[in-house]
């Protein structure tokens, strides 16, 4: 029904502006590049809920509680772990869930670093058959399952997905699965 009002009121405005008539008093729906929102009413239509906006940074942002049945498409963020974890080592912050497949350049010592922790962020990180190191974006104040230190990290073993949660942002807690075994353990506690 209110996408019915929308398209009724955008079309009444084109019609009239196509005519050469003011369009400035005519209804219209939302103007998502103006950061306002495309609205409905709620199931007992009593209020108006957003359904979607565009911010200011081009993110189309949903309100708190959106239901998705079926399924979302993520796409996977490659890295590639770095002497240093410099540059394409480096994890950027982004979406609260990101998997992220990780290539190694030389050997097991290479480093993958997580991004800024926003509390609540999910990084799974999936490799080949080369292990490689996890940092923090800081390691002297962000700990991986509490482990801080001067380059501190945790070993990753190779053929294994990573995943890790933001639980504050000093700190975050991770989880590994072999692949090969099938086996669920505790990330590695950083360490120098």
């Amino acid at each position: 029904m209110a996408m019915r009002n929308f398209e009724a009121s955008a079309n009444k405005a084109r019609m009239k502006y196509w005519q050469g008539v003011d369009v400035t008093g005519v209804e219209k729906g939302p103007d998502l590049i103006n950061n306002e929102a495309l609205t409905a009413l709620n199931a007992a239509g009593t209020a108006e809920v957003s359904l979607l906006k565009l911010n200011a940074s081009d993110v189309v942002e949903f309100p708190s509680l959106v239901s998705l049945p079926g399924s979302i498409l993520l796409t996977n963020v490659a890295r590639i772990a770095t002497a240093t974890g410099a540059t394409t080592g480096t994890i950027a912050g982004g979406p609260s869930l990101q998997v992220v497949t990780v290539a190694v350049t030389t050997d097991a010592n290479d480093i993958i670093i997580l991004p800024a922790p926003v509390i609540g962020t999910i990084i799974v990180l999936l490799n080949g058959t080369t292990g490689y190191e996890l940092r923090s974006s800081s390691p002297t104040t962000i700990g991986i399952n509490g482990g801080t230190g001067t380059a501190a990290e945790s070993a990753i073993p190779a053929s294994t997905t990573a995943i890790m949660v933001c639980e504050s942002l000093t700190n975050w807690k991770g989880l590994q699965m072999s692949s090969t075994a099938g086996t669920l353990a505790k990330v590695e506690v950083a360490a120098p």
